[in-house]
């Protein structure tokens, strides 16, 4: 669930040593190959690594296309297969509650529904690395959250529980 949720699309990819072409035209109209430039620096293709060339971490995280018995190449999780996971990853931390019960009265209750269809990914990424630091490194390792993430999440957030021991 995590490795789909958090892949970095850079770790799937390399750049291989042939320059990206165009055609372009000249002054007289003709056609010609001509190489892609940025900033004066050559473009390199960038290529998806092979299959085989992945670790076990990345190969979890892609969806396999086969020929028959045979692979011939993968597919990477799209945003909307990610926010999937990464709600599912927020919900099994305790992030997100189905239902928040109100209490108005003893005989009177009312329920707010949350809904997180349309909240970006980078902000529940965002609220997991937040929750780690409530929750602590320990109970994080319990969940299944790696030890990289849980040192980046303390890095990030982990000294705004000091900043906030004084406030009311």
């Amino acid at each position: 669930m995590r490795d789909i949720g958090f892949y970095n699309a850079k770790d799937y990819c390399e750049v291989t040593d042939e320059p990206l072409m165009c055609d372009a035209e000249d002054e007289e109209g003709n056609v010609k190959r001509k190489q892609v430039n940025l900033y004066g620096e050559p473009v390199f293709r960038v290529r998806l690594k092979r299959f085989t060339e992945l670790t076990s971490e990345q190969a979890v995280a892609v969806e396999l296309k086969l020929d028959g018995d045979e692979v011939v190449g993968y597919y990477l999780p799209n945003q909307k297969v990610r926010h999937k996971y990464l709600e599912s990853l927020g919900k099994n931390l305790g992030l997100f509650l189905p239902e928040v019960a109100k209490e108005a009265h003893a005989h009177l209750h009312r329920h707010a529904h949350l809904h997180f269809d349309d909240v970006p990914t980078d902000k529940l990424e965002k609220m997991q690395r937040e929750l780690i630091v409530m929750v602590g490194p320990v109970q994080a390792r319990n969940l299944g959250i790696s030890q990289a993430e849980i040192d980046d999440a303390l890095r990030i957030y982990g000294d705004q529980e000091s900043n906030t021991k004084g406030a009311p």
